[in-house]
């Protein structure tokens, strides 16, 4: 069973995504913020995660923060990473991702770009093990 880790500050996307992708026959890792993922990357709750849905702008330790988070763990080759933000204006940089998306975002579509990089992920694995 593929499994996502939903990182936002707000609860009911956290809830929304999380019925969601359960709907759809993932396990799912809830983080209300920033500081919950950190904690979470640092614990064995993150072993057998997947894919990260990360929003962009929340307090305290934003999304870009948990990002580098993850890179210096060294997960970040074994992750694949969405980031959702509000909109595009006004920011210079862009984070290394697999999918930056602007919210509100089409769950189908979503759906679509978990699946997608998830495989993608399976097939380079499989790759790098021959």
């Amino acid at each position: 069973m593929p499994k996502v880790m939903i990182v936002d500050d707000e609860p009911e996307i956290v809830e929304l995504f999380d019925y969601f992708f359960r709907k759809h026959g993932f396990d799912v890792v809830k983080c209300f913020g920033g500081e919950d993922a950190v904690k979470v990357i640092d614990s064995d709750v993150f072993q057998g995660v997947d894919l990260v849905i990360l929003d962009r702008r929340m307090p305290k330790i934003d999304g870009p923060a948990v990002l580098d988070y993850l890179r210096n763990k060294q997960k970040r080759e074994q992750v694949a990473v969405i980031m959702l933000t509000g909109s595009y204006s006004g920011e210079t940089d862009t984070p290394d991702v697999d999918e930056l998306l602007t919210k509100p975002v089409n769950l189908q579509y979503i759906l679509e770009k978990v699946n997608n990089l998830i495989s993608r992920k399976i097939t380079q694995k499989g790759k790098n093990s021959l």
